[in-house]
């Protein structure tokens, strides 16, 4: 079953569906606060087996940035696409999710591009507060953040996004992917290994041209 995560003010680690229905469940029986803290400490224990396990740079991630905490068609086929075809390779999704909002197991479970994306085993949704500030938390671009002076800025959504998936990457290596972006075959490990991805560019000048993105590119931690 697919995985979620979530980003709390004090804890981040991993949900999976099952946690999370127990949690729902558990709301209905008055026993929430029970249910949500023992998922919080497998969730923690989980998290922290894994940031410490060195990162994985085998996997294959996608941010979902806009805070509208849904995918639309293209944007599930992407995520789909990426995991049939790569099925050994741990697949994550990032969903930007409302601060003042609240985590919905109903609302995520009832969403059609879960309902697709929870056929594949290896694909696990992670959902982080878009306030961003336990993500950035005790990384080398937490002063960057806080500061707040990308605030002023008329692109801040885009340097926000920009920054958010190179810390992705700081964090644990692997493979990004803009949500645009259509698997066919399985990706080349061996070939596409730290690069980044140049775009094309005409120059009627000199006949060429290009500029470095961040549409894809792959980083191993460390």
């Amino acid at each position: 079953m697919i995985g979620v995560s979530r980003s709390f003010d004090v804890i981040r680690g991993a949900f999976d569906g099952a946690s999370l229905m127990a949690c729902s469940r558990a709301v209905d029986g008055g026993r929430a606060g029970r249910a949500v803290a023992a998922a919080a400490a497998a969730a923690a224990a989980a998290a922290a087996e894994e940031e410490h396990s060195g990162g994985r740079g085998d996997r294959i991630f996608f941010h979902e940035t806009s805070g509208r905490s849904e995918l639309d068609m293209r944007q599930t086929c992407a995520v789909e696409s990426a995991a049939k075809n790569n099925p050994k390779r741990p697949v994550e999704l990032f969903v930007s999710w409302s601060s003042n909002g609240s985590l919905s197991s109903n609302r995520i479970s009832s969403s059609p591009w879960f309902r697709v994306l929870q056929k594949y085993s290896n694909v696990r949704v992670i959902v982080i507060d878009d306030d961003y500030q336990e993500y950035f938390k005790s990384t080398p671009l937490q002063d960057w953040y806080q500061s707040g002076l990308w605030r002023s800025s008329p692109y801040r959504n885009e340097h926000l996004s920009d920054y958010v998936r190179m810390l992705s990457a700081f964090k644990r290596g692997g493979h990004y992917m803009d949500l645009d972006f259509i698997s066919v075959k399985a990706l080349d490990e061996k070939l596409l290994t730290n690069f980044f991805s140049l775009e094309d560019q005409y120059d009627g000048a000199s006949g060429g041209g290009g500029s470095l993105t961040q549409s894809t590119f792959h980083l191993e931690r460390g």
